[in-house]
C-alpha cells in the first residue's frame, strides 16, 4: 500500500469536511475526483469557500507599455489566469519590439 493508498484509507475510517477554495465554478474537477474516491461511504462533506477572485486591476492598461519599455529577458507565466491577461498585451506590442521569452508553468 503506497502512501495515497494509506492516507485515503485512514480518512475512509472518519467523517471529513472539505473546503474547496478554488475560484468560484473551479473546483468541479476537484469535487469530481474526490466524490469518485469516496463514492461507495457517506464519509465526506464537501463545501465550496472560494479564498480567491481574479479581476482586472487598475494597472491593465499599463501593461503592453511596460512590456515595451524595458528589455525583460523572460516573463514567467505561472496560471491560466495570468495567461489571459498577458496574451492581449503580447498581442498589442508593435512587430519590432523587443519581445522577452515566455516561461510557462503547468498548465498556463
Amino acid at each position: 500500500m503506497d502512501a495515497t493508498e494509506a492516507t485515503l484509507s485512514n480518512a475512509k475510517q472518519q467523517h471529513l469536511q472539505i473546503a474547496l477554495t478554488r475560484e468560484d465554478g473551479k473546483n468541479t474537477k476537484l469535487r469530481k475526483e474526490l466524490e469518485t474516491a469516496f463514492a461507495d461511504d457517506d464519509l465526506i462533506s464537501l463545501i465550496e469557500i472560494p479564498c480567491i477572485e481574479h479581476g482586472v486591476g487598475p494597472d491593465l492598461e499599463a501593461l503592453a507599455s511596460t512590456l515595451q519599455s524595458q528589455s525583460w529577458d523572460y516573463v514567467a507565466i505561472t496560471s491560466p489566469e495570468a495567461a489571459k491577461v498577458f496574451a492581449p498585451a503580447w498581442q498589442c506590442l508593435p512587430a519590432d519590439a523587443h519581445r522577452p521569452r515566455v516561461a510557462v508553468v503547468g498548465k498556463a
